[in-house]
């Protein structure tokens, strides 16, 4: 049961990776469509020091 577990929680880790890559990508096209940057950060949780990163 732990090595299930594992798995799980392993696969639940890259699932959510997968999904704040994703929201990154996100956040630089809306970035590039001229969107404010704090309204990116209060749309999609990420600070606007991270925004600004991309």
């Amino acid at each position: 049961m732990v090595i299930e577990n594992s798995i799980a929680f392993a696969s639940a880790e890259a699932k959510i990776e997968g999904i704040q890559q994703g929201l990154l990508i996100a956040a630089q096209e809306f970035k590039k469509a001229g969107i404010p940057i704090v309204q990116i950060s209060e749309t999609l949780g990420f600070s606007i020091e991270e925004i600004e990163k991309i």
